[in-house]
């Protein structure tokens, strides 16, 4: 006879051990990629201070103009196709319809591009950018070659092909900020010489990207499949456009409210905040293709559930860190003249929006992975309009101070939203880590009452320094497979000591 028990046994060890592997790898392998997707954004602000001393201050707003153009320009361009062609990988025929993808999405991002750069002369100076200067038209070239790029490191990502994305990434970072910087130094100290580098940059990664997909033509009988491909990934587009207002609309309404001075030290203090969250806006990026791998409904539960409580731990003592070292690093960001002691409230609240984030960022990838788009597109629209409306309403009354209070109380809102749009399909909560990272956000908040001298400034370091030390030490943890367990188990005991104190 037949052991159907022990064969019932061996499965169930076999899926728990590739459960554990897929949560390993997303905190392992995948931190791998992530690292060098966020190494453009880590080089661009480390050189942010010599940027703003070869540029005069006229060249160097000309030039973050410039950017938010591209960034505003690229999340159009690319149709979302860098997350179907993802999907297309993990089902059927997955590499040739991905590579038809890749031809899709490079075909769109050209004739898109070409509409948007025809037509720059009418639309630029309604968004007061002048007559379409070439810091504007390089930032329209940057766009579409960065949506290519996009779509083609999906599918080399899917592939798992680690050196050739790290050598295309190193292009997109290392060589367009290198370039960039040339030829401010070399040519003249203007925005559109910053931008061409860039984009000679991100030409460069194009080429290296594109010639490792090697991008097939679509057929007739492809044309299902290809539209298929555009109704999951065309939604994603006004959701990351409106995900880019989100992020925006603070700054814009300080500038209109309380002027460009108050808006330079909002500005810091929340790029030093907000990096977290910046890191894990790549996350889903990296992480999806193992996601779409997953086929069996309850597996893919039970590894979101997992990664969400390994990001909890992450995102809460990355955030305590930068909060509690807040001082020491607008000491080094930001001049004195920005009274820098005064932005630790705003640093403070917008780390602590990175828990909510990270809770957000699970469950909206549970929405994606059903292909439930639309839904990620309508709360991502309600959500920037909430913020936007906030801001307009409290800034006047509640300055800089404020504006940082609603980004977290939106991101709260947001990670309560997209919890209730997962439904059952999400994980299911766990009542210990969730506590903990509540906890967390609070020491956040709380940690801009210590003032940034005397012993209070030694506790705050010491601080920093634990919560460091802990975030690596749990980062190799939830790297081996083996200590699934573990974690559980440390997230109980700290949750428990919480309680108890």
């Amino acid at each position: 006879m037949v052991d159907t028990a022990g064969l019932e046994i061996d499965m169930s060890e076999q899926r728990e051990t590739a459960e554990s592997a897929a949560v390993s790898g997303l905190f392992g392998r995948d931190m791998v990629y992530l690292a060098f997707m966020g190494l453009q954004i880590v080089l661009a602000a480390a050189l942010t201070p010599a940027t703003t001393r070869l540029m005069p201050k006229s060249a160097f707003g000309q030039a973050a103009a410039g950017i938010a153009v591209m960034q505003l320009l690229t999340s159009v361009f690319s149709y979302g196709l860098y997350t179907a062609v993802q999907r297309a990988y993990a089902r059927d025929d997955g590499e040739n319809n991905a590579r038809r993808l890749v031809w899709l999405a490079t075909m769109l991002a050209l004739l898109t591009g070409s509409v948007a750069y025809a037509t720059g002369r009418w639309w630029a100076p309604l968004f007061g950018l002048g007559h379409f200067p070439a810091s504007i038209r390089y930032a329209v070239l940057w766009a579409a070659m960065s949506a290519i790029a996009g779509a083609a490191l999906g599918l080399v990502r899917s592939r798992d092909q680690l050196v050739g994305f790290v050598i295309a990434s190193s292009a997109q970072s290392i060589l367009a900020q290198a370039l960039a910087l040339g030829l401010v130094v070399l040519l003249q100290a203007t925005a559109a010489n910053y931008l061409l580098g860039e984009l000679a940059g991100e030409v460069a990664t194009v080429l290296i990207a594109l010639w490792m997909v090697r991008p097939r033509l679509p057929r007739r009988e492809h044309i299902p499949m290809l539209s298929d491909a555009l109704r999951f990934s065309t939604a994603l587009v006004p959701a990351a456009v409106a995900t880019f207002l989100f992020d925006a609309s603070d700054r814009i309404v300080i500038h209109g409210d309380l002027g460009a001075s108050a808006l330079g030290r909002y500005a810091v203090a929340r790029n030093i905040g907000g990096f977290a969250i910046v890191l894990l806006q790549l996350v889903t990026f990296t992480w999806m293709p193992r996601l779409f791998a997953i086929r069996e409904t309850a597996s893919r539960r039970t590894v979101m559930a997992a990664s969400r409580d390994g990001v909890y731990m992450l995102a809460v003592t990355f955030a305590i860190a930068i909060a509690t070292a807040s001082p020491l690093l607008l000491w080094l960001w930001a001049p004195r003249s920005y009274h820098p002691q005064t932005l630790l409230l705003i640093t403070a609240l917008v780390a602590a929006s990175a828990l909510p984030y990270a809770d957000s960022m699970i469950y909206e990838q549970v929405l994606v992975l059903e292909g439930r788009t639309r839904a990620v597109a309508a709360g991502s629209v309600a959500l920037s309009m909430l913020n936007v409306g906030l801001n307009l309403a409290l800034v006047p009354l509640l300055g800089i101070d404020g504006s940082a209070g609603i980004t977290c109380f939106c991101y709260a809102l947001g990670a309560a939203r997209w919890r209730w749009l997962a439904g059952a399909a999400g994980p299911r909560t766990n009542a210990r880590p969730l506590a903990f990272a509540l906890t967390g956000m609070a020491i956040c908040v709380a940690s801009a009452a210590l003032p940034p001298t005397g012993p209070a400034l030694v506790l705050r370091l010491l601080l920093a320094f634990a919560a460091t030390v802990v975030f690596c030490a749990q980062l190799l943890t939830l790297m081996r497979p083996a200590s699934r367990r573990r974690l559980r188990g440390l997230v109980g005991r700290l949750s428990i000591g919480i309680e108890q104190a």
